[in-house]
């Protein structure tokens, strides 16, 4: 809605750098025009929802259950202390369902494709920039210099400055310090779970996230 409301003003590039997958993707589609790398990975246009359930851990490691009184069937719901019964599951895959159409709808408007030629790309697939540009999803290869220039071209800018965002903070101290403490305290919990704890970073991420997410269910790591 912002993307759409600013192009009434101004012409939107987008340029992709390692990463532009998913929730990503979804931001950059309406652009006027989007350059990526050629091994930038995007496209991931799917959606997927977790809700942790944690009954039988709990009971089993930790012997503690749970008793809930509630007025209606459905009044705890979504809880994460019991399963989901079947009208429950199909309640949260029609959200999913639904957001799925709504991001497919998104790419289809904003890169001129039809529902049927998004849905062939989609499924939550992931394509390099290279691969992107032949099936439309992108408009050219290059990076942050390429799209600025794009930029100029098309709004005949003859001078012009550049501002970036986020701008640096010019509390060093302070940041200093914050940064110092929070990577002390990951590197003792990394040396107290050693190679566990990639899987606890995961985790960890999964559950401060909203429950309803576009991104990449796993990472890509490319040596």
């Amino acid at each position: 809605r912002s993307i759409e409301v600013v192009k009434k003003d101004k012409p939107i590039i987008v340029s992709m750098g390692d990463y532009a997958a998913s929730g990503g993707y979804m931001i950059s589609c309406n652009a006027n025009k989007i350059f990526a790398q050629p091994n930038t990975l995007t496209g991931s246009i799917g959606v997927f929802l977790i809700v942790p359930e944690i009954s039988e851990f709990m009971d089993e490691k930790l012997g503690i259950t749970f008793d809930t009184v509630k007025t209606s069937a459905h009044a705890d719901f979504p809880s994460i202390t019991r399963p989901f019964n079947d009208f429950e599951k199909q309640l949260l895959q029609a959200s999913v369902d639904s957001t799925y159409y709504k991001f497919k709808k998104m790419v289809a408007e904003g890169r001129k494709l039809t529902m049927e030629q998004v849905e062939a790309i989609a499924q939550g697939r992931i394509w390099t920039g290279l691969k992107a540009k032949e099936i439309g999803l992108v408009d050219e290869l290059g990076g942050i210099d390429e799209a600025i220039a794009e930029a100029v071209s098309m709004t005949g800018l003859k001078e012009y400055s550049i501002v970036e965002y986020p701008q640096q903070e010019e509390i060093f101290w302070e940041n200093f310090i914050f940064s110092m403490s929070e990577q002390t305290e990951t590197k003792i919990l990394a040396g107290q779970l050693g190679i566990l704890y990639p899987h606890y970073q995961a985790v960890k991420d999964l559950i401060d996230a909203p429950v309803m997410q576009m991104r990449l269910p796993y990472d890509i790591v490319i040596k």
